[in-house]
């Protein structure tokens, strides 16, 4: 083979390597910018909203304090929602940092599965958690609301509130569960699809 006709080849190579790149740099780019923007944008939203409404919550949760009166258990349930609510804040603050460093167009691929994986993670530990306190959390909500609505201390007959706190607890669940599902864990699972999809288009 003639000298010439071998650089023609290499010449042949190189731009079909290159048309390549091009295609495959395209190719991530739409998987992460385009398909993945609108996921990470509803867990963001939803995450958001969390926050505020957490922090809007635990405002008006101060202007009952006169309507408590003086019960220890009553006190006590309005502080056990009290710090649930600052440590939704907290979280939901700390998921929002997480959320912002997913940087779609300037990090490399492998880094973005890390995170979105521990967001993934750190989401799932906090849906877990407050499932398991949802008994908790819906029966001292009612005995909060039991005595700013209608000044009865549900605490000195139980038998009267259980029947509310078991319905109210399943519905609680069945929502959280609905909610973490559709907002969180579906968009993260569309995710991390389209990040191991772009992987697999890395030269």
């Amino acid at each position: 083979m003639e000298l010439e006709d071998m650089k023609q080849l290499w010449q042949k190579m190189d731009d079909v390597l290159s048309q390549q790149k091009v295609i495959n740099d395209k190719m991530i780019n739409y998987l992460l910018k385009d398909k993945s923007a609108k996921p990470i944008n509803t867990i963001s939203i939803a995450e958001y909203s969390n926050y505020y409404s957490s922090i809007a919550i635990f405002i008006a949760m101060l202007f009952v304090i006169p309507y408590l009166g003086t019960s220890i258990g009553i006190i006590a349930c309005y502080l056990f929602l009290m710090v649930a609510l600052a440590a939704t804040v907290y979280f939901a603050k700390r998921n929002i940092n997480a959320i912002k460093s997913i940087d779609l167009g300037n990090t490399p691929v492998s880094d973005l599965m890390v995170k979105t994986e521990k967001l993934k993670l750190e989401i799932k530990r906090f849906q877990i958690v407050f499932i398991l306190l949802g008994p908790l959390l819906i029966g001292s909500a009612c005995v909060v609301m039991f005595k700013v609505v209608h000044n009865i201390n549900a605490l000195e007959d139980i038998s009267r509130l259980l029947p509310s706190v078991g319905v109210a607890t399943v519905a609680y669940v069945f929502i959280l569960v609905a909610v973490y599902q559709t907002y969180y864990f579906k968009n993260i699972k569309t995710i991390q699809s389209n990040l191991a999809e772009a992987e697999n288009y890395k030269l």
